[in-house]
């Protein structure tokens, strides 16, 4: 009987070490599994142009003309007025606010010759250029959109109150990694 109790004892030692030694395996395949999963190095910096990009488009004020009157920004019309002004670039350098690893170029031309070249952070779209040559961590990204759009003219008659035209935007940022 005594040894029965001892081979009951040792059977359930073991089946307990096992089933340590098994939630141990699983435990540590999760682990993995989730370090694994979650990329800690992901490289953001695309998508940080991109929204830049769109912020630049999209945003009062921005590069295409803002109704005052219905209070929308009416994409693919850009305002010849607004883009005369002297505070043009003030006012979006104000409302974007990221003039450390940000440089913006903006040309506006119309089917025969360019009628504007605007820069947005001048200083820092000057600094990143030519880094924008280089690969790898220390370069800068370009990208560079061209958009088809309406040249709106308030001075000129109703006829000819819109022409096409042709903006390149050209966005350079820091290579953070």
């Amino acid at each position: 009987m005594l040894k029965r109790k001892k081979a009951q004892i040792l059977e359930y030692i073991v089946s307990y070490i096992v089933k340590f030694i098994l939630a141990g395996l699983v435990f540590t395949m999760f682990y993995f599994m989730i370090k694994f999963a979650i990329n800690e190095n992901l490289d953001v910096n695309h998508l940080e142009t991109s929204l830049i990009y769109n912020r630049l488009l999209y945003s009062n004020p921005g590069i295409f003309y803002y109704n005052p009157y219905t209070e929308m920004v009416e994409p693919g019309i850009v305002d010849i007025n607004e883009w005369k002004s002297k505070n043009f670039e003030a006012k979006i350098e104000k409302s974007l606010n990221i003039s450390d690893y940000i440089g913006i170029k903006l040309i506006l031309s119309n089917s025969s010759n360019k009628l504007f070249e605007k820069y947005i952070y001048r200083e820092t779209y000057e600094s990143l250029a030519p880094l924008s040559i280089a690969r790898g961590p220390g370069n800068s990204i370009r990208e560079i959109h061209n958009l088809y759009v309406l040249i709106q003219d308030k001075n000129k008659p109703l006829k000819e109150l819109y022409s096409k035209g042709n903006i390149k935007i050209e966005v350079l940022k820091y290579h953070t990694r």
